[in-house]
């Protein structure tokens, strides 16, 4: 059973497209660990938390958790948690109470040690989650952003041009070394996604000894764990498979030269950064073509794109509807 505040917290970072459902599910499948879907929770309610009054007090924990539980984001967990359950594990006030205990109610067989949470877009909360966790831990992943692009541009959401794509990947990379200088040197540990496939165990253990706890092979059976995961097709059957080795440098045979230099003149130099090789034969992208990209990161195929999310059209009206109501309520 979870106890409160002797759990380390700790944080999932990594552009989307980079292995972070991977590397959850694989680190959830530990005995003493938990990491559930992505929550979303800092991005959908640190813009409007003061309108819960003083979270010191359980009444106004409990009023923030009725709303937490009611987005549609929540809702598509497995278990479902259930609201007198996580009310009964808050052990510290303030928002941080209650999202340790709503991630902690999933998974209440453990004997936890520590508790995760994953969601990509929380890399740009990280003045939240500090304030809230201090003492939280990171595990960050870091794949060729090439890779990255080619995987994304397909995806139901996200960039539709390199553009696009690279100039994600390195903000998302940009924030991240932000955040590790943040952190002492006991708080953080980068995993490189290829580095995952070819040696599991050896990045396995590295977050194990982290986050304090003793490897277990079960971190590589992660896939017999019948989890209905909230991602795309592909990404779900990946999860029920054991790891696939040579899911890396797809880019080679996915861009051509010309997607190539436009990724590369975009993001070439976090590729360097980050120990990746270079590959781009045709120089930098001349400028004023590179001016031209700049006003097509939403191209009519993101529009249509967009348009047809309605899941995420219901789960930001969800959250919209939330807000409105406790704002409204404070006047």
């Amino acid at each position: 059973m979870p106890q409160g505040n002797a759990l380390t917290p700790f944080f999932i970072f990594g552009s989307p497209r980079s292995g972070t459902s991977l590397l959850s599910r694989m680190v959830d499948s530990h005995e003493q660990l938990v990491v559930p879907n992505e929550s979303l929770i800092f991005k959908m309610f640190s813009s409007f938390i003061d309108c819960y009054g003083d979270l010191s007090q359980l009444e106004n924990q409990s009023v923030l958790l009725q709303d937490i539980l009611a987005t549609r984001v929540i809702r598509y967990w497995q278990p479902k948690p259930d609201f007198e359950t996580v009310l009964g594990l808050i052990k510290r006030p303030g928002f941080a109470g209650v999202i340790e205990a709503l991630i902690c109610s999933t998974a209440t067989d453990k004997d936890l040690k520590a508790w995760g949470e994953k969601s990509p877009g929380h890399v740009f909360y990280w003045n939240e989650i500090k304030r809230e966790f201090p003492e939280s831990k990171v595990i960050h992943i870091v794949r060729d952003g090439r890779d990255v692009a080619s995987s994304i541009i397909n995806a139901r959401m996200g960039p539709k041009t390199y553009y696009a794509a690279a100039q994600m990947w390195r903000d998302y990379l940009a924030q991240i070394e932000t955040i590790k200088q943040d952190c002492a040197a006991d708080q953080f540990v980068e995993v490189r996604y290829e580095s995952l496939l070819a040696a599991p165990q050896d990045n396995l253990q590295k977050i194990c000894d982290l986050l304090g706890v003793t490897y277990s092979e079960s971190m590589l059976n992660f896939f017999e764990k019948d989890t209905n995961y909230q991602t795309d097709k592909t990404n779900l059957e990946n999860l029920r498979k054991p790891l696939i080795a040579d899911n890396q440098e797809k880019w080679r045979h996915k861009l051509s030269a010309e997607d190539l230099q436009e990724f590369e003149t975009v993001a070439g130099d976090f590729l360097s950064r980050f120990g990746y090789t270079k590959a781009n034969k045709l120089g930098p992208l001349p400028s004023a073509k590179l001016n031209c990209l700049k006003y097509l990161k939403s191209p009519a195929i993101r529009f249509v794109s967009r348009a047809k999310d309605t899941q995420g059209q219901k789960e930001f009206l969800s959250i919209n509807g939330i807000k409105f109501r406790r704002k409204f309520n404070r006047l």
